[in-house]
C-alpha cells in the first residue's frame, strides 16, 4: 500500500505543538506499519526534510534541527518517521498534473499530491499541525473519489480496512484481515483465490471471528485435539467447503482446505490437517 506524504499543513505554532502532533501521527504509523506492507512515496522538493516545521524567533525549524536537539524517546520516534519516508520513492513530478487540481472539501486548498494518491487508491500521512487536517478522511469538492488519512488517530481500523482491500490476493487479506499463518501444504487443496469471496470463507471467518472462534454447530466443530491445540472445522454452509485451524489466542494456523467428501475422506483429511499442525514449529 502506497503512503503518500502529505505536505500541505502550514507550521506548527511552536516546537511543543509540532511534537505532539508528529508522536501522535508516528504512533499511529507504526500500529498500521505492523500489519502492512506500506510503501512511503514523497514528491521531490516537498519531502519531511524541505519542509518548514515551526518558527523559532522568525527564524524557520527544518526536520535535520528538530531530530538533532531532540532527545529520548522522542528523538527515536523522530527518526522512525525519517526512516520510514526517506526508504520510500520520491515522485520528480506528478503525471498529467493540470488534471490534480481538485479543492479540498472544508480546508480549501488544491493539493495535487494528495489528489493523485487518492487516484492511486492510497493513503496519506498527516502531521496535522493547523487546523482541519485531523480528518480519518479528506475528499474533495463535486468528487465521489476521497482518501483515507493517517493523521494521529488511535482508531485505526477503516485504514486497516482499506489497505486490506486492495491487496489483489485474497490469500494475503485472508492472513492479514484474521491474523492467519498457513502449515506447509495448507493451500495445496484450497479453490482458486479468485473464488474464496464467492465460497464464503471471509464471511464464515468473520462470523466464526465476532464469536471467539468458539466450537458452536453448524459453523465450527472441534475435531480432535493437537500439539497447538484443539483442531477446528470451520464449515461454509452451501458451498461444501471446510477449512481446518487452530486457534492460539487472536492468531489462528491454517490446516489445510477441503471440499465436502464422504466420511472416510473426510477423517484421513482431518489427520492430514493434524499432522500438519504437529510439524509445524
Amino acid at each position: 500500500m502506497e503512503l503518500y506524504f502529505n505536505p500541505y499543513p502550514d507550521a506548527a505554532e511552536s516546537e511543543e505543538a509540532f511534537l505532539g502532533h508528529a508522536i501522535r501521527t508516528i504512533d499511529a504509523l507504526k500500529l498500521l506499519d505492523k500489519t502492512m506492507k506500506l510503501t512511503a512515496v514523497s514528491a521531490k522538493n516537498k519531502a519531511l526534510t524541505d519542509i518548514v516545521l515551526y518558527r523559532e524567533s522568525g527564524a524557520p525549524c527544518w526536520f535535520q534541527k528538530v531530530l538533532n536537539k531532540t532527545r529520548g524517546a522522542n528523538h527515536e520516534q523522530l527518526r522512525f518517521l525519517l526512516l520510514k519516508l526517506t526508504s520510500g520513492q520520491i515522485l520528480e513530478s506528478l503525471p498529467d498534473e493540470d488534471e490534480l487540481d481538485w479543492l479540498l472539501t472544508d480546508i480549501g486548498i488544491r493539493a495535487p499530491i494528495l489528489v493523485y494518491a487518492a487516484k492511486r487508491d492510497a493513503i496519506s500521512l498527516t502531521i496535522p499541525t493547523t487546523p482541519g487536517w485531523n480528518m480519518d478522511v479528506l475528499r474533495f469538492e463535486g468528487r465521489s473519489e476521497v482518501l483515507p488519512n493517517l493523521w494521529g488517530q488511535q482508531d485505526i481500523s477503516s485504514l486497516k480496512a482499506h489497505c486490506i482491500c486492495s491487496l489483489p490476493s485474497a490469500k494475503e487479506r485472508f492472513a492479514i484481515e484474521f491474523k492467519a499463518a498457513y502449515c506447509d501444504g495448507a493451500l495445496a487443496n484450497a479453490p482458486d483465490e479468485r473464488l474464496w469471496e464467492e465460497y464464503g470463507f471471509f464471511e464464515t471467518m468473520r462470523r466464526a471471528q465476532s464469536r471467539g472462534y468458539a466450537a458452536v454447530k453448524p459453523h465450527i466443530e472441534d475435531v480432535r485435539g493437537t500439539k497447538k491445540g484443539r483442531l477446528l472445522e470451520l464449515r461454509c454452509l452451501g458451498t461444501g467447503w471446510r477449512i481446518f485451524f487452530v486457534c492460539s489466542g487472536q492468531a489462528i494456523l491454517i490446516a489445510g482446505f477441503y471440499p465436502k467428501k464422504n466420511i472416510r475422506e473426510q477423517s484421513r483429511e482431518i489427520q492430514e490437517a493434524c499432522n500438519r499442525i504437529n510439524k509445524q514449529i
